[in-house]
């Protein structure tokens, strides 16, 4: 998909980090698109966690059931309970979660604040803690910024459909993914702590 896309991805990671076999990981990145998913998903073979607004959207809608994406209530907290044991019922089962914490897109001016609650599975589950930072470079061999950021950035009111036909229309894309240390899971035993330093972490890679 990436390639009929047009899409080049570079990867860094450090060289002694071991994630290219290994499963049962949490992967925390920031969030601009739903061709975010397609990126991170070539490197990191995933479960991703996406809204019930989501599983609801036309066309999309079907796409994230048929990649087998699992869905959460993020309205109500009466739901939390059941949402979190469900990510660490996963993580404990050997599969890589990716859970995008914004609990939105943005247009990539800006990380938003991270919403917490989901981090409990990873604690429940002791999983490893994998930030991620994503970053748009180009779009048709020219800067991303404001000028071009909604060809590839999906966010706010934006429709799906209208989105892609721009979307495939691009000649070439060009996105960074950094693969940043793990969090360092016995210095992060509460959750809100765990959240905000993974935050912290991205924001300082994306604004380098």
């Amino acid at each position: 998909m990436l390639k009929l896309l047009n899409v080049t991805c570079i990867i860094e990671a450090d060289a002694s980090q071991d994630f290219d076999t290994h499963a049962g990981m949490l992967i925390i990145p920031n969030h601009m698109s739903y061709l975010d998913v397609l990126v991170i998903n070539a490197l990191f073979p995933a479960v991703f966690v996406t809204s019930r607004e989501i599983e609801k959207t036309p066309v999309l809608g079907q796409i994230t059931k048929v990649a087998g994406c699992t869905f959460i209530e993020r309205r109500h907290k009466r739901d939390l309970h059941r949402d979190v044991d469900r990510l660490s019922a996963l993580l404990n089962d050997g599969l890589n979660v990716t859970l995008f914490p914004e609990g939105t897109t943005t247009a990539g001016d800006q990380i938003l604040d991270f919403k917490k609650s989901l981090f409990e599975a990873a604690i429940r589950s002791k999983a490893r803690v994998v930030p991620v930072c994503l970053r748009y470079e180009t779009v048709d061999g020219e800067a991303f910024s404001s000028a071009n950021h909604e060809t590839v950035a999906w966010y706010g009111s934006m429709e799906f459909l209208p989105h892609l036909l721009k979307l495939v229309s691009v000649s070439s894309i060009t996105v960074r993914l950094t693969v940043l240390p793990d969090m360092q899971f016995r210095a992060h035993r509460c959750r809100k702590r765990l959240a905000d330093d993974t935050r912290v972490r991205i924001l300082e890679r994306y604004n380098a």
